[in-house]
């Protein structure tokens, strides 16, 4: 699809892939915690129960301790002291990503694709306005142009440009709506 041109067709099969591989994901987590493989816990560090209510699933091996605001991974049945902290944060943040729930890494998707579209909506009001402005300028210059010489033809070509601007700003709204959707 790539190789043809066809950049939005390449994307809508990329995001069908993703979907299918998050569905994977949680279908082997959701296997793995009702063999008892795995086990559930929310953000405040507590064994939950519910899917819904999962923020991170950890190897049943394991336990995830919460401090403050920080989270520990200990083998299952240790204490958090103070000669095993550093370790069991340190194991935390290397299997974070992994222990994270399907439910928190959509988010954080999400979150990261709704500030690229915000970014990208920006960009293409910048384009709008400096047409704009393009657009004033060349309708200031049409008017003096016409004014001081009475030449029909440098006023039609000017006229041109002011069209051809117009053709490029509601292409450009169009493309910002597209955005939006």
């Amino acid at each position: 699809m790539i190789e043809d041109g066809d950049n939005t067709g390449a994307r809508t099969k990329l995001q069908e892939l993703n979907a299918k591989n998050l569905q994977i994901g949680t279908l082997k987590d959701m296997l793995a915690v009702t063999k008892g493989e795995k086990h559930m816990y929310n953000q405040q560090g507590e064994r939950v129960s519910s899917f819904t209510e999962a923020d991170f699933i950890v190897p049943s091996d394991k336990q995830l301790v919460k401090e403050g605001n920080e989270f520990y991974l200990l083998d299952q049945g240790k204490s958090l002291n103070d000669s095993n902290r550093d370790t069991a944060k340190q194991d935390f943040l290397r299997a974070q990503s992994e222990m994270t729930s399907v439910k928190n890494l959509i988010d954080s998707n999400r979150t990261i694709e709704t500030s690229e579209v915000d970014k990208k909506i920006a960009n293409i009001a910048q384009k709008i306005e400096h047409l704009q402005q393009q657009k004033s300028f060349a309708e200031k210059n049409t008017m003096g142009t016409i004014s001081d010489t009475h030449d029909s033809d440098k006023g039609l070509d000017l006229s041109s440009l002011a069209s051809q601007q117009d053709k490029t700003q509601t292409e450009t709204q169009d493309d910002l709506a597209t955005y939006k959707h």
